[in-house]
Parts: C-alpha cells; sequence; structure tokens
C-alpha cells in the first residue's frame, strides 16, 4: 500500500473557522490522502480518509485545492457520508 500524504491541522490554519480553539490545540492528522492508487481510462483514482472528529466547534473538512484550465473531477462516498461545497473564483478586480 502508498504511503499517504497526511495534512495535518496546523496545514489548516487559515481555513478553520474556530481560530481560539485552534490557539490551544495540539498538532495532529485531520486526513490521509492516497494518491494515484489506480489509473484507468486516462483517470487516476485517488483515496481521501477524513476520521470523523470535530475542529473546534466545526466537523473535520479538507483543506480544499484549485484547479488551473479545464480539469474534472468525480466524488464518490465510500463509507459514511460528505457534504461538498464548491465554488468558483469571482472574475474582477476583487
Amino acid at each position: 500500500m502508498k504511503k499517504p500524504d497526511i495534512r495535518y491541522l496546523y496545514d489548516m490554519k487559515e481555513v478553520l473557522y474556530d481560530q481560539k480553539w485552534l490557539k490551544g490545540a495540539s498538532n495532529f492528522p485531520v486526513y490521509y490522502m492516497y494518491r494515484g492508487i489506480k489509473k484507468k481510462a486516462g483517470l487516476r483514482y485517488d483515496i481521501t480518509i477524513i476520521p470523523s472528529k470535530m475542529l473546534g466547534k466545526e466537523f473535520t473538512k479538507t483543506k480544499g485545492h484549485e484547479h488551473s484550465g479545464n480539469f474534472s473531477e468525480i466524488y464518490i462516498v465510500l463509507t459514511g457520508r460528505a457534504l461538498y461545497l464548491m465554488q468558483k473564483y469571482k472574475k474582477g478586480p476583487d
């Protein structure tokens, strides 16, 4: 099995809601990303494992990422439930 990339709590400082909680929290693994598990038909299969925890006042989440150019992704929940928030950049000066 491949070794995962690990996203730690302190890597997510700028996306956490409960900054007061963060100040007293120790750094720990929040989620694990196994990239390139399989490649087939031009697709790369990754698995992200997100343990059920609370990050202060909010549920565990990923830090998120962005793509430049035309890039598609497919998300499938293997076990449990998930809520996805997809965002687009606003075009313009701000």
